[in-house]
């Protein structure tokens, strides 16, 4: 092997790297960075085009036609993308639906007469989870779109089937907040944070969401641009500026709750204040009665009234927070209101009582477990559940 194959193979394999390069790091458009791959790849054929060969199970190709092969199966492996489509339909007729994964990077998605598709690209998905938000347009009286969030799907609900060529199919069923597959016979997700260790019969979940750099404070300009945020037509906007809340610290909670009083009917600016709360608490339980501390009791009538809303996505986020701060202040706030409400704001409200239950005193606990039994007459059989496992 003479300079010529040597100085083939320097320049074949610098414009192969180079072009590699180009097109992992985005340095250049796709048709350019597989022309120079290309281009490299072939200067290599030509050097190695006489003395390749490939044995294969007693079959052996030599000289040109071994080089196109490994050529061909280079080539393909570089540029191929595997990619799924993943169809939802049910309760999305008008709907928004947004599937967001890797660094809250949405996939491309598109809506259809009574269905949205999503192409998801790649050769694996790096989180473990992503997040499906469904946006609904305003009910028939008015108002703002309402969102449905699913910040529990795991990855391994596509990954296998990248590649696959095949649609995966998943129902949105919004009466029962949930994401269903398998032809109705498997439940994905449900609309919250991802479930930790709660009670089968609950429907509050946990899930810590990603942190984001530096903290802000009431007053400060990164507070007010978290909280514009909240109202953002932006569902990755929203989502940020709740991190940025959430992981603020409980010195902003009377500030952020102000902002939930006077903004009453505004959802998203509501919604997103709930999230922040709940995942600032979810974070530091340590700190749930120092945070209990900074509420006074029209801050607790306003989260037990979200608590009961009829908004499941309101609910769910207000019932965890209160649920997790168990201020004994809330019992008679909660009882105060539970004739106001739906059965499922009935059952969220005695979730968020149970979570007071052991910080109150003897007396108090039995007067709780009486009207608790009181009320167990007033409700739907889940409820009962409910009320029979931590009343009787």
């Amino acid at each position: 092997m003479g300079p010529l194959f040597w100085a083939g193979v320097t320049v074949g394999l610098i414009l192969t790297a180079g072009g590699a390069a180009a097109q992992g790091l985005s340095i250049l458009g796709m048709t350019t960075a597989q022309l120079i791959l290309c281009s490299g790849l072939g200067i290599l054929f030509g050097a190695f085009g006489s003395t390749a060969t490939i044995r294969y199970k007693g079959v052996v190709i030599a000289g040109v036609a071994a080089t196109s092969i490994v050529l061909l199966w280079f080539v393909n492996s570089l540029v191929r993308k595997e990619f799924v489509i993943v169809r939802i339909d049910g309760d999305v007729k008008g709907a928004q639906v947004e599937l967001i994964g890797d660094g809250d990077r949405s996939h491309y998605g598109v809506g259809l007469r009574n269905a949205y598709e999503f192409i998801v690209i790649g050769r694996g998905i790096q989180q473990d989870r992503l997040t499906l938000n469904i946006i609904l347009p305003p009910e028939e009286t008015g108002g703002e779109p309402r969102e449905r969030p699913f910040e529990c799907i795991a990855k391994n609900e596509i990954e296998p089937y990248l590649g696959s060529e095949k649609t995966i199919q998943w129902r949105f069923d919004d009466t029962r907040g949930q994401l269903i597959a398998d032809n109705g016979q498997r439940v994905i997700a449900e609309v919250g944070p991802c479930p930790n260790n709660r009670s089968p019969s609950s429907d509050i979940a946990m899930y810590r969401l990603p942190s984001l750099i530096g903290q802000a404070f009431a007053g400060s300009p990164d507070f007010q641009q978290y909280i514009d945020g909240l109202q953002s037509p932006s569902t990755i906007e929203r989502r940020q500026s709740r991190k940025g809340l959430a992981d603020s610290g409980p010195e902003i909670v009377p500030d952020v709750l102000r902002r939930l009083r006077e903004q009453p009917g505004s959802y998203r600016t509501r919604l997103g204040v709930l999230v922040a709360l709940t995942e600032m608490l979810r974070s530091r339980k340590d700190q749930r009665k120092e945070i209990s501390r900074l509420l006074s009791d029209e801050d607790l009538r306003v989260l037990a009234k979200e608590a009961g809303h009829d908004d499941r996505t309101i609910r769910i986020y207000a019932s965890e927070f209160l649920l997790d701060l168990g201020d004994p202040r809330i019992v008679p706030i909660a009882f105060g209101i539970i004739d106001q409400v739906s059965d499922d704001g009935k059952y969220n409200l005695i979730l968020v009582i149970e979570g007071a239950v052991p910080d109150l005193s003897s007396a108090e606990r039995a007067d709780t477990m009486a009207r608790l039994r009181e009320v167990r007459q007033t409700v739907g059989p889940k409820t009962q559940a409910l009320i029979d496992r931590f009343a009787s």
